[in-house]
């Protein structure tokens, strides 16, 4: 297979190299006189699987390239491509809603225009997937990274806590690498127009939040309010794709939290560059993945969204 790596994520090269059965290749991403990008392949990918490792997330220039990429390499002949999306930017628009952008569809359906065969990306939002997007997705999951690090902590009476229930599955997983058999996890329900946070499960002074998205941090936020009313004083947060938009989740270190781990499926914006946040690599996790990638194997009835993942030694 021949890797084609995006500037963003030239930190995972040595990673692939070091894996006998994938081979680098070179491309060039430029504009004419006129502003508009075009591809030049300096690699023949004839009957050649290819993977490309991207970003699309905006501005736009990167879902466009990425996408001329690809149309390239199968006029070239590529044989497969298979894109690796460490985050799956747009996954959130999952919602269908009269007058609005279903945008997880929309990018599918430009991916599989591009002619991509494949998605792999880290830690999917939601379930969503597998009705809304229109081709074969894996998800990988970070659960064996977050907990390698949860021990590296060394944490005494800790919970475990997913901040919405969207997030449950998610702190399992992290609970069942840790030998942790229970969770705390807020749930909203609304009466009269009012939404209500329930907490389910038993806390201690010491918490771990796990998540997906840090963002805006708005989700992360109430619930650090919520656990500093019940009396809990230590918070760490754990979450895989670190946006950091606007300023909002700066309020996160006034309410218990003492550190924020993300990992480096997204750069870190200049803002987070903090010494209360700290990056998790995904090195281990695409090793993991590509080395146990042996042969190509295309099954049959299997589900379009396989979730991936376990304990990971870093």
């Amino acid at each position: 297979m021949i890797v084609f790596l995006f500037p963003q994520f030239r930190f995972l090269s040595s990673t692939l190299k070091s894996l006998p059965d994938l081979k680098s290749g070179r491309f060039q991403v430029n504009r004419f006189p006129n502003q508009e990008l075009y591809t030049k392949l300096s690699t023949n990918v004839k009957h050649r699987d290819c993977l490309i490792i991207a970003s699309i997330n905006p501005p736009e220039e990167n879902l466009v390239s990425t996408l001329f990429l690809a149309h390239t390499l199968k006029k070239e002949l590529a044989s497969e491509i298979i894109l690796l999306l460490p985050y799956l930017a747009y996954s959130r628009q999952d919602k269908i809603e009269k007058g609005k952008l279903l945008g997880i569809t929309t990018i599918g359906e430009l991916i599989r225009a591009s002619h991509i065969n494949q998605v792999i990306t880290i830690d999917l939002h939601s379930s969503q997937y597998e009705q809304l997007f229109p081709l074969p997705v894996r998800s990988l999951s970070p659960a064996g990274i977050f907990a390698s690090e949860i021990k590296r902590l060394k944490l005494r009476n800790f919970a475990l806590v997913a901040p919405d229930e969207g997030a449950i599955s998610r702190v399992q997983n992290v609970a069942t690498l840790l030998g942790k058999k229970e969770i705390v996890y807020l749930t909203k329900q609304r009466s009269d127009g009012v939404i209500h946070t329930r907490l389910s499960g038993k806390l201690n002074k010491n918490a771990i939040i796990i998540d997906d998205i840090l963002d805006t941090g708005k989700t992360l936020i109430s619930c650090c309010q919520l656990l500093k009313q019940k009396g809990v004083k230590n918070i760490v947060i754990m979450a895989t794709h670190g946006q950091f938009s606007g300023n909002a989740w700066k309020n996160l270190f006034d309410l218990g939290v003492k550190k924020i781990f993300v990992t480096d499926t997204i750069p870190l914006p200049d803002q987070a560059k903090i010494p209360s946040i700290k990056v998790l690599t995904v090195k281990p996790l695409i090793r993991q993945y590509f080395a146990g990638l042996k042969r190509k194997v295309k099954p049959k009835g299997v589900p379009k969204i396989q979730i991936i993942g376990g304990s990971v030694d870093i």
